[in-house]
């Protein structure tokens, strides 16, 4: 079996200051691989998911498409760095919603694509360090399977859905500079990454605050093999 990994950081064995008795080899995509599938992961720390999907493009030697691909997706705010993306002058006057539509549907788009050139292999996707943007997603993706919020899943409590917490963590309020929406507003979304923040540091499965560890890729890896098993290819 023939596995392709995509995603940001949590799609890699990448941990910041991890807690005492971790190991890098609890990462599902060290566990599939000793359970005995071939894995080629283009996972890239801080990475968009157009930048993951295009280091598939670019980095893939294979001649036959793969049997799963499974994929993090992460913030969709990180593609907000590329104007041609959206088209959008982000220097001034600008709202965050046309924006994040704008963007969604262009690296959707041009994400799809590669997917359809490799013959539409079967896709996992795992909502990690943020959700998918509907109903946008629906129409460039058919997901045989959906692992929703995994984040919620493992804290064991609902979390607002955002799709900004790698940027603002990075920029901080400077990710809003010449945005139009009102104080109001980005104060809210700042508040709601809090809220998601805060969650994974009151968690034991998120080895360094903001990576689920390995006990949680652990749990993830024993549900996809069950997955796999119902489904075979």
């Amino acid at each position: 079996m023939h596995i392709v990994i995509l995603g940001d950081s949590w799609g890699e064995p990448n941990w910041r200051c991890p807690q005492p008795g971790f190991t890098d080899q609890g990462h599902v995509s060290v566990l599939l691989r000793q359970w005995g599938a071939r894995v080629s992961n283009y996972s890239i720390s801080g990475g968009s998911n157009y930048s993951t999907w295009w280091s598939y493009r670019t980095h893939d030697q294979d001649t036959e498409a793969p049997d799963w691909i499974i994929w993090f997706h992460t913030d969709m705010a990180r593609d907000f760095n590329w104007p041609h993306l959206h088209g959008i002058d982000r220097s001034q006057n600008w709202h965050y919603e046309d924006v994040l539509a704008k963007t969604a549907r262009s690296v959707y788009k041009r994400c799809s694509e590669i997917w359809q050139g490799k013959n539409r292999p079967p896709l996992i996707l795992v909502e990690g360090q943020s959700q998918r943007v509907m109903p946008l997603f629906t129409e460039y993706f058919t997901a045989m399977h959906v692992i929703a919020d995994w984040r919620a899943q493992l804290v064991g409590t609902e979390l607002p859905k955002t799709q900004m917490i790698g940027p603002m963590v990075g920029q901080g309020q400077t990710f809003f500079k010449g945005c139009r929406d009102s104080l109001e507003q980005q104060n809210q979304w700042i508040d709601d990454v809090e809220t998601v923040m805060r969650a994974m540091q009151k968690s034991d499965l998120f080895v360094d605050n903001c990576h689920p560890g390995d006990r949680a890729h652990k749990m993830l890896f024993e549900y996809l093999v069950q997955y796999f098993r119902a489904n075979p290819i």
